[in-house]
């Protein structure tokens, strides 16, 4: 997850929180898996190959999923909030300060706005060659969710999923404290 992480859980069976922040951990690898832009085998390579031809793919109902909940950021921020717009690291040099000159902004902003891309499940559709997807402005806090859930299912009642910042807590602490 390119950041520190911390799984920090409460049980009365040390062995059996150990395999519950195993299986936590391994969840949050499978999404990293998953849905990461640095990996060519993820599920969000397939989507991106697929927009750099403007074409359409079928997607499973987690990634069916994900893409509803950027849908519903990108509304709930009037489009500040949108996955298209990671193309834009493709010009911008953070570590250098300097900003990307106008004229490479322009060349990049066609192909950028997720209301552009038609989602209609199953089927997600780009309709411009060169777009892409990115998943990094909510992938953290989905994969805190999910440990969490599998944290809960597992019998863990109190603890709490640190994923960069990203935090999901499970119940309050076993004292009855916040």
């Amino acid at each position: 997850m390119a950041s520190a992480c911390a799984v920090h859980l409460y049980g009365d069976d040390r062995a059996g929180v150990e395999v519950v922040a195993e299986a936590a951990i391994n969840e949050v690898a499978r999404i990293e898996t998953s849905y990461s832009r640095y990996r060519s085998d993820s599920i969000l390579a397939k989507i991106n190959e697929v927009a750099q031809r403007a074409g359409s793919i079928a997607v499973d109902d987690e990634t069916g999923k994900l893409l509803d909940y950027a849908y519903a950021c990108y509304e709930r921020s009037e489009g500040l909030f949108d996955i298209t717009s990671g193309i834009l690291r493709r010009i911008w040099d953070f570590k250098s300060g300097r900003l990307p000159d106008r004229e490479a902004i322009d060349d990049l902003l066609p192909r950028i706005g997720l209301a552009k891309v038609s989602w209609a499940r199953p089927l997600l559709t780009f309709p411009i060659a060169g777009m892409e997807l990115d998943f990094g402005g909510i992938g953290k806090e989905y994969a805190a969710d999910q440990a969490a859930a599998v944290c809960i299912a597992l019998g863990i009642r109190h603890g709490l999923i640190d994923l960069g910042g990203d935090i999901a807590v499970i119940g309050p602490h076993p004292n009855r404290e916040p």
